[in-house]
């Protein structure tokens, strides 16, 4: 498979077949595809992305190279989903299933990452980011389009669990 070809979901299908955790492993690559999405980290190539040998297992790794890219593109280094490598909910929840999610499993996960990075900047401060990189990320996680990306994730979340029914 070519590096054009890779997606989230095949390191899921290695989570699912040769680790150690199979459904905390495919819940926590979900989370951090999300969490990619949403702080606009564009940098998600396969080489971001490791395991360690754990009891003749693989496990996920613990997250490296996780921070805003600045070139807002739109569109992840992985296959996020169904509709390729775009960043949006619909899409990363497309396949849910591969990460032993549910999609309304998936939605919550979702939204429950869209609130933390809503408090981006305080995260940011608390871990010893300067106020000039703080600064410079802004205009980048601060984008109409992410804002509205975050937002969505929460309202479609808070539909759920208001009257069950999926929405759009």
């Amino acid at each position: 498979m070519s590096a054009q070809e890779m997606g989230y979901r095949d390191i899921a299908d290695i989570i699912r077949s040769a680790g150690t955790g199979p459904q905390a492993g495919c819940r926590e690559l979900f989370s951090r595809m999300v969490f990619n999405i949403l702080i606009d980290n564009t940098d998600d190539h396969e080489k971001n992305h490791a395991f360690l040998m754990k009891a003749g297992r693989w496990e996920l790794s613990p997250a490296f190279d996780l921070q805003p890219q600045l070139q807002g593109l739109g569109y992840q280094q992985l296959r996020v989903g169904k509709q390729g490598s775009v960043s949006s909910l619909a899409n990363a929840v497309s396949e849910a299933g591969r990460f032993m999610l549910k999609p309304e499993q998936a939605i919550t996960l979702a939204s429950g990452i869209a609130a933390c990075v809503a408090d981006w900047a305080s995260h940011f401060t608390k871990h010893g980011v300067s106020q000039a990189d703080i600064a410079a990320c802004k205009r980048f996680i601060l984008r109409p389009e992410l804002v509205d990306l975050r937002s969505q994730v929460r309202a479609v979340a808070a539909d759920r669990r208001n009257d069950g029914k999926p929405h759009p």
